[in-house]
């Protein structure tokens, strides 16, 4: 061959490549001799989640050294396959299709990979090791710079405008403004959320509903919190989302989402139907139950975020008084902005330059080691707890206000904004103790103990099922009529409610479930006994409490997804939780005085 520059050689020195054409070594002529026209893979992808990859390859086109490229999937790189680039225009023939795909793929080894997402917030990578954090980029690994979020990601992180611009405004309209500044706060907690839920933290997702009418400026701080992490308005992939669609459609914004925070906007635009259904799922972070076609259960996703809602009403308006929304959602009926024209300041800079602070912040959490969010929540837990009036209800509100006050506490740490830490906790206790309602005793653990068997509920099965295994076992789930029926074995709902949780006396909460008609109980009892069957042969009497709810609550039991033919059979399809423990159960010293 004729000497020109080479751009590429093979490692084993089979190949070469110029920008005209792509050689292969002859071993009878001792030489280098045409494969094809120039072609190259010049890049390498591997989809995070599904582990597909495909790559990129570029290729002289034979006019006037023109180039083109298109996308390869992995499936293609095969013998039966390389042939059909020829509808493309690639120089590929029968007589030199095995060569060319062998240069292919020794350029497809050679490249490194770059990983693509569509998946945001904290995660842990696939060994259980290092948390990284997906945003516009990614952070904590080694090769954090060979992954890039999907070009057709649901959210634009993209950063726009200048940084410099966006502070210059938060010190001339924010700095001072104790509700503006705590809108910022509010969207970069989001973040917090996703870490601590991940640390697998007590908590819930924050969920807060900001109620005025429209000269309070309550668009413009979802807006405004939205602007720290992304494109903070309704068009091209913004962070503000509207009310205004489908139940799954908007659940289908939230998915896989561990840190980015996002708005709807205008509440009473809300789907028509059971509000109260849609709210719950938002607020504990998981969607209901779905069946495949042929009953196979669908993976469930999940999300862990700062979610804000507007509107005109109070969400506790639109809703029923049984769900348990009361202790989920916090609500701020305060006025944001003083005037229109501050008001319309901030849009006017926060639409043109955004997604800067986040990064930022993420970029900070790393240098200073992700431990110290742990160690500043567990401080900020105690300082909220302080605080709040004795009640049932004084743990999980301080594990939620701790969340603020904790992403305050670091923006001071990192831009030394001198927020005010002592007011702050003051004004989010006073305003959360004027809006929780004192619901009875039973119905917040009522409350309580589905959310546990949601959360764990690989664990519960449909009656009739066999060879189930006594230490993966937490009890039954039914629909009967216009009821839900969850059986909980005693020793799982003890350890949930008074072990792990914040009651002193289960026998009193048992006692309070049977008088208000949740509790269905044998004779003089407190509970039932039932037959597990182990096995086909072995079956044992075990103690259960048998609570009889609303039926709003099956569709979040994976279980009841299945078609009835299948359910008896226990032929379930699940997932079962890693991190759950289970106590080892003695038979008869449980049943003894149930």
């Amino acid at each position: 061959m004729s000497e020109t520059e080479v751009i590429w050689q093979s490692s084993d020195y089979r190949f070469i490549l110029t920008d005209e054409a792509l050689f292969v070594w002859d071993t009878k002529k001792k030489d280098y001799q045409y494969l094809s026209d120039y072609m190259q893979i010049t890049e390498r992808f591997k989809d995070a989640e599904t582990k597909e990859e495909c790559c990129i390859l570029t290729y002289a086109t034979g006019y006037e050294s023109s180039r083109e490229q298109i996308e390869l999937k992995g499936e293609q790189l095969q013998s039966n396959k390389i042939q059909e680039l020829n509808k493309y225009g690639v120089a590929i023939t029968q007589a030199n299709k095995e060569n060319v795909l062998a240069a292919l793929l020794a350029m497809r080894k050679e490249l490194p990979i770059t990983k693509f997402y569509d998946y945001y917030g904290f995660r842990w990578d696939g060994n259980k090791s290092t948390i990284g954090f997906f945003g516009e980029k990614a952070w904590g690994f080694p090769d954090s710079e060979n992954w890039m979020l999907a070009s057709e990601s649901r959210y634009n992180l993209h950063p726009s405008g200048s940084s410099e611009t966006w502070w210059n405004m938060y010190r001339e309209h924010i700095q001072g403004s104790r509700w503006l500044e705590f809108a910022v706060v509010m969207g970069l907690s989001s973040a917090i959320v996703g870490y601590l839920k991940l640390k697998e933290y007590d908590i819930t997702n924050l969920f807060i509903h900001l109620v005025a009418d429209s000269s309070k400026g309550k668009t413009t701080a979802a807006m405004l919190a939205m602007s720290v992490a992304g494109n903070p308005t309704t068009k091209k992939r913004g962070l503000v989302k509207t009310w205004q669609t489908t139940t799954n459609a908007l659940l289908l914004q939230l998915e896989n989402n561990h840190g980015i925070p996002v708005a709807f906007d205008e509440l009473s635009m809300a789907p028509k139907g059971n509000l109260s259904d849609l709210l719950y799922s938002i607020a504990d972070g998981t969607q209901k139950a779905r069946a495949t076609k042929n009953a196979t259960l669908k993976a469930t996703k999940n999300w862990y975020l700062t979610l804000i809602s507007t509107g005109e009403v109070s969400i506790f308006s639109k809703v029923s008084k049984n769900t348990g929304l009361q202790v989920r959602i916090m609500e701020l009926d305060v006025a944001f902005t003083d005037n229109a024209t501050q008001a319309e300041a901030i849009k006017n800079v926060i639409t043109k330059h955004y997604g800067h602070v986040m990064p930022d912040f993420i970029q900070g959490l790393y240098d200073r080691g992700l431990e110290h969010i742990d160690n500043v929540y567990e401080e900020e837990q105690k300082l909220c707890l302080a605080v709040l009036e004795d009640s049932a209800l004084k743990q999980r509100l301080a594990n939620r206000l701790a969340i603020l006050t904790t992403k305050a506490k670091l923006m001071n740490e990192q831009w030394g904004l001198e927020l005010d830490m002592e007011n702050l906790r003051k004004q989010l206790v006073a305003n959360e103790t004027s809006i929780v309602d004192a619901r009875s005793m039973e119905e917040r653990a009522l409350d309580d103990i589905i959310s546990e068997a949601i959360q764990n509920q690989a664990y519960y099965h449909a009656p009739k099922t066999t060879n189930i295994i006594k230490t993966q076992f937490h009890g039954y789930v039914e629909v009967k009529g216009e009821q839900l029926v969850l059986s909980v074995l005693k020793q799982v709902c003890e350890d949930a409610l008074t072990v792990r949780g914040k009651y002193q006396d289960m026998a009193i909460i048992a006692k309070a479930w049977k008088k208000a008609g949740y509790l269905q109980t044998e004779k003089d009892k407190t509970g039932k006994r039932k037959s597990v069957a182990l096995n086909s042969e072995e079956r044992v009497r075990m103690p259960f409490y048998e609570l009889h709810v609303p039926q709003e609550y099956a569709q979040y039991f994976t279980v009841l997804g299945v078609s009835q033919e299948i359910a008896p059979s226990g032929l379930m399809t699940y997932t079962r939780q890693s991190n759950v423990t289970f106590p080892e159960v003695d038979i008869d010293e449980e049943l003894e005085g149930f």
